[in-house]
C-alpha cells in the first residue's frame, strides 16, 4: 500500500491511528485533503508528511488554533494548498484571519467554478472580495485556519453553536462519543441549538441501533441514557464543558437521513414539536 487519499469526512487522528496499527501502514502513508465540488474536489492534499497536532481546547472553543503538547483535542492536517489555489481563513466582518485565527475558508483558483447553474442567488458565494487580496473567492462555509501553510478544519458555520461565548462543533461531540464506544450510530446523532429559559442550549438527538446495549445502565430509559452522554462528554475535564440539556433518543429511523447524517433542522423540529421522550 503506497497511498491512501482521506476526504469527504471529518478525519479523525484516533481512526487513523487505528488503521495504521490494525494493518501496520505508516501514518505517512495517509494523505488527508480538503475539496468541494464547486472546486473539482481538491483545493488542499498532503503529501507524505502526515501530520496532525494536538491543541488547547479552551482556546479552540474561543476561536483559536493553539498547539499545546498536553492539549485535550487532536486535529489533523488536510495539507498545503493545491498548485495555483488560494486558502484564506476569514472573520465574520470578510477581513483576513491571522495565522492560528479561526475563521471561514475562502478559495480562489482555476479550478473554482464561476457559480451555481441559474442560481444568481447563490453564486454571490463566488463573488467574495477580501481586502488586501485580488481577485474574488468562493465562500465555502467551513470553518478552520492554517498553521504553518497547513489547513486544519474544525467544522462547518451553519452547525456550529455558540454557548456561553464559546465554539462547539457537533462533529466535535459526535467523534468524542464514538470514541467512548456508546452504541449508538455515529450516522444517528447531531446536534443542534435551542432558545430556552434566556439562554441558548445544546442538544444531543441520536438514534439507537436496534442492538444497542449500554451496559452502564440498569434501566436504559431516555433520561438515563442522556444523562450518561452528558456524563461522558464532560467527564474527561471535570467541569461541564459542554452542557447538554434535553437529550432525546429517537427511535430507529425516525428522522430521515441525507448523505447518511441526521438533518439539525429536521431533528430540531421533532425536539420542539413532536414527543421526544424528553
Amino acid at each position: 500500500m503506497q497511498r491512501l487519499i482521506n476526504g469527504s469526512e471529518t478525519v479523525d487522528s484516533h481512526t487513523v491511528d487505528r488503521f495504521c496499527k490494525l494493518f501496520q501502514l505508516s501514518h505517512d502513508t495517509f494523505a488527508p485533503g480538503y475539496g468541494l465540488s464547486e472546486c473539482v474536489c481538491v483545493a488542499t492534499l498532503s503529501s507524505r508528511d502526515y501530520r496532525s497536532a494536538a491543541i488547547s481546547l479552551e482556546a479552540y472553543r474561543r476561536g483559536r488554533f493553539q498547539p499545546d503538547p498536553n492539549g485535550e483535542k487532536t486535529i489533523v492536517s488536510l495539507g498545503r494548498p493545491a498548485a495555483d489555489m488560494q486558502v484564506v481563513a476569514v472573520r465574520t466582518d470578510g477581513s483576513p484571519c491571522r495565522e492560528g485565527e479561526i475563521g471561514e475558508i475562502c478559495l480562489r483558483g482555476a479550478n473554482v467554478c464561476a457559480g451555481y447553474w441559474r442560481n444568481p442567488e447563490e453564486s454571490r458565494a463566488f463573488e467574495t472580495v477580501i481586502p488586501g487580496l485580488d481577485g474574488q473567492f468562493y465562500r465555502t462555509g467551513d470553518m478552520g485556519t492554517l498553521w504553518e501553510d497547513q489547513l486544519y478544519l474544525t467544522g462547518r458555520i451553519k452547525e456550529m453553536i455558540i454557548i456561553g461565548g464559546k465554539n462547539i462543533f457537533p462533529s466535535d461531540i459526535i467523534l468524542q462519543l464514538c470514541g467512548e464506544g456508546v452504541a449508538l450510530s455515529p450516522a444517528g446523532m447531531t446536534v443542534f441549538s435551542v432558545h430556552h429559559g434566556g439562554k441558548e442550549r445544546s442538544v444531543l438527538c441520536a438514534e439507537c441501533r436496534p442492538d444497542a446495549d449500554f451496559p452502564h445502565l440498569a434501566a436504559p430509559t431516555v433520561c438515563g441514557i442522556a444523562a450518561y452522554l452528558s456524563d461522558l462528554l464532560n467527564g474527561r475535564t471535570g467541569e461541564r464543558t459542554t452542557d447538554l440539556w434535553g437529550e432525546c433518543v429517537l427511535a430507529e429511523d425516525i428522522a430521515p437521513k441525507a448523505d447518511y447524517t441526521c438533518p439539525p433542522e429536521t431533528c430540531r423540529h421533532v425536539f420542539v414539536t413532536g414527543p421526544s421522550g424528553r
